[in-house]
């Protein structure tokens, strides 16, 4: 059995649209905007749209009045939305606790070496996020943010919960029917395969070009191989295929380098502006604090961290908020993303994947 252990950055959230425009579904701290990068009276939507998998337009598949797909596609948002947190603190605990048992980890048990691990400075991130106040925002955008500091910040992806819920979607038993027939074995299997390798790679660390790239060929192969047996088979039976692997696409689009591509063009534009930019940027790119490997990071970490520290929030952490099996936030979070991303199209897809690295 496959591990199914991982863990969760920040709430993700997703676009689709209607028939003629783009809607957003911005998280509950996306209403901030982000004067830092230069844009002024800019929609943050836009913004925030290419933080979440850079597609510039999501096709629509309810056949409804534009009111009412728009009501079912919030609801599909909010349910992604609240299955990744919930897989988020079920993680915070199996970290919590793999860091009481390891012998490498015991060394950043206190508190200042906590800070410049990053941990704390998430777990303040996370709360921001999720219990913010009629205050939060004035509060941070009280406090200034420099370029220079911004480009010093160790930025990772929050990858886990994405690779994690690709585990579940690829296990044997979540495939559609269509693609658990022969034609698709070898296909299936190396895209099961590659995802397994991820899985293990993300949770020892970051994930490599290479896992990126092996993912990337594994759907494709799967893909073509559905494009040219689909004729043969029922037209419900290749739709619901099609949709399926669509998802898995979405979500493989999300696990780009933070330090590549959209994220490292969005750090290198900013202009200067408040925390309350940062907190918004990392919300949208999906982004966490790194380990500080430098005596200059570990300083913006401290200063963060008391900063940050008079922030105010409507409610402390509570180790009760994180509880709940592994197993099923993984099947929640594996629900939800087929939702959120069945309404995108292969050329949404491919466009994300040219506007990568």
């Amino acid at each position: 059995m496959r591990s199914k252990r991982w863990s969760l950055a920040v709430i993700l959230a997703a676009m689709v649209a209607g028939p003629a425009s783009a809607q957003l579904y911005p998280g509950p701290f996306m209403n901030m905007g982000w004067g830092g990068w230069g844009s002024g009276g800019r929609d943050p939507g836009a913004d925030y749209l290419r933080g979440v998998g850079y597609f510039n337009r999501a096709q629509a598949d309810y056949d409804v009045k534009e009111a009412q797909a728009s009501e079912l596609r919030a609801e599909a948002f909010a349910k992604w939305n609240q299955a990744l947190g919930e897989a988020r603190k079920a993680k915070e605990i199996r970290d919590t606790q793999q860091r009481a048992r390891d012998e490498v980890e015991n060394a950043i048990q206190n508190r200042a070496a906590l800070v410049e691990a990053g941990v704390l400075l998430n777990q303040r991130l996370d709360h921001l996020v999720e219990f913010p106040t009629p205050e939060t925002h004035d509060a941070l955008a009280a406090i200034p943010m420099t370029p220079e500091v911004l480009r010093d910040i160790p930025f990772e992806n929050a990858s886990e919960p994405i690779t994690a819920c690709l585990d579940i979607l690829t296990q044997e038993d979540a495939w559609p029917p269509l693609l658990k027939q022969t034609p698709f074995d070898q296909g299936r299997q190396a895209l099961a395969s590659a995802v397994d390798s991820a899985l293990g790679e993300d949770l020892s660390g970051a994930l490599s070009d290479a896992t990126r790239s092996k993912l990337d060929g594994a759907l494709n192969a799967l893909r073509s191989a559905l494009d040219a047996e689909e004729s043969g088979f029922p037209p419900a039976g290749a739709n619901d295929a099609d949709q399926f692997l669509r998802t898995l696409g979405g979500m493989i689009r999300l696990l780009e380098d933070p330090q590549a591509g959209a994220v490292i063009r969005q750090i290198e534009s900013f202009k200067g502006g408040s925390m309350a930019d940062l907190v918004g940027f990392m919300h949208a790119y999906n982004l966490r604090f790194g380990r500080a490997r430098s005596d200059q990071q570990r300083a913006i970490y401290r200063q963060l961290d008391g900063l940050l520290a008079k922030v105010p929030v409507a409610r402390e952490a509570a180790d009760s908020d994180a509880t709940g099996p592994l197993v099923e936030h993984s099947k929640l979070v594996g629900d939800a993303a087929k939702q959120v991303f069945s309404s995108l199209s292969w050329k949404d897809l491919d466009a994300a994947s040219a506007d990568g690295p």
